[in-house]
């Protein structure tokens, strides 16, 4: 550039610092906050009678097992 050309108004990297340097913890916060909010809504899984819906599943299925009678219901896959 000559001495007589005008340069044009820019901000100096020390002016955009402040802004850049806050974009990230801002985002962090949104995104803990979005998470946060999904993470606690819908909790009401079974009307606060019982526990997770997979929890549920194999509590159920444990309750169903049993001993055998007998040695040959052991060895009867089919039951």
């Amino acid at each position: 550039m000559t001495d007589g050309e005008i340069q044009p108004a820019t901000a100096s990297p020390a002016e955009t610092r402040p802004r850049r340097d806050l974009a990230a913890p801002i985002a962090l916060l949104a995104i803990l906050a979005i998470a946060a909010y999904l993470r606690f809504t819908g909790l009401n899984w079974d009307d606060y009678t019982h526990i997770h819906p997979d929890e549920r599943f194999l509590t159920m299925v444990e309750s169903g097992i049993a001993f055998p009678e007998r040695m040959a219901e052991y060895f009867n896959t089919a039951t």
